[in-house]
């Protein structure tokens, strides 16, 4: 993880905090694992990473962006997982904990692989978030059928997506009675991207998503060719969502 870290997921158990993360060794990207008593200091593990590439796999290159549940006793984390460093394409794969550190993946994986050619989804599927929610689980991932290219000198002083004439990244649900198996939805995506100039133009990615007071909640990132920022919308279903009409709730100074 010496070229940095990033995509933290934290669950409170115990008398503490357990975190997965992203660590880069610049070559591969993996899963790591911290714990902290107080969720401020925390310590790495010694056998880091905990949830790691599969030689010669589909996910050879990157574990990635993990979704992490606790039910009944058994750790679940769906991860994004590629054999290109930059994931573009990009699958969701599953695996199992018992512990949070020693992990088994689904022997089937992937579990949600981008659409066939034509599809709205079918170059890259990930930044999933999932909620179980009567007996079933649902999914929202974002999802493109743009082959992304990297170029340097960006807005952000780092590597940007090369956005090509048409290019953009929305968000996709998915449904399923075990985890395992899913079912796109079949109007997705279920949040598009904004009209030209509008802040969420460009992409429509990294949805988190919650059940509260009967209604579901959504955060997701907006961006155009200038800025990202953070948007929300709600629905009442999980498919048909209403972006908040002042978004965005949080972004850069302007």
């Amino acid at each position: 993880d010496g070229k940095g870290f990033g995509t933290a997921e934290v669950i409170k158990q115990n008398d503490g905090y357990i975190m997965w993360f992203r660590g880069d060794s610049g070559k591969l990207q993996q899963v790591g694992r911290a714990t902290s008593k107080d969720g401020i200091t925390w310590a790495k593990d010694s056998e880091n990473p905990a949830l790691k590439v599969s030689e010669n796999e589909w996910d050879d290159t990157a574990v990635v962006d993990s979704f992490i549940s606790f039910d009944e006793g058994i750790y679940t984390a769906w991860y994004r997982g590629s054999m290109d460093y930059d994931q573009a394409p990009s699958s969701v794969g599953l695996a199992t904990s018992s512990d949070g550190i020693q992990w088994t993946k689904y022997k089937h994986n992937p579990v949600l692989k981008p659409g066939p050619a034509g599809e709205w989804d079918d170059k890259l599927v990930g930044d999933q978030t999932i909620i179980k929610k009567g007996g079933k689980y649902n999914m929202w991932y974002a999802g493109t059928s743009y082959q992304q290219e990297r170029k340097k000198d960006a807005w952000w002083n780092d590597l940007l997506w090369q956005t090509r004439e048409g290019w953009k990244k929305e968000i996709g649900f998915a449904l399923s009675d075990d985890g395992i198996v899913w079912k796109k939805e079949s109007g997705n995506p279920v949040i598009r991207v904004g009209e030209n100039g509008e802040w969420d133009s460009v992409k429509a990615d990294n949805p988190f998503v919650m059940f509260d007071e009967g209604i579901y909640k959504m955060w997701y990132r907006g961006e155009n060719l200038s800025y990202s920022a953070i948007g929300y919308a709600t629905s009442s279903d999980g498919i048909r969502w209403t972006k908040y009409p002042r978004n965005p709730v949080l972004k850069p100074p302007q």
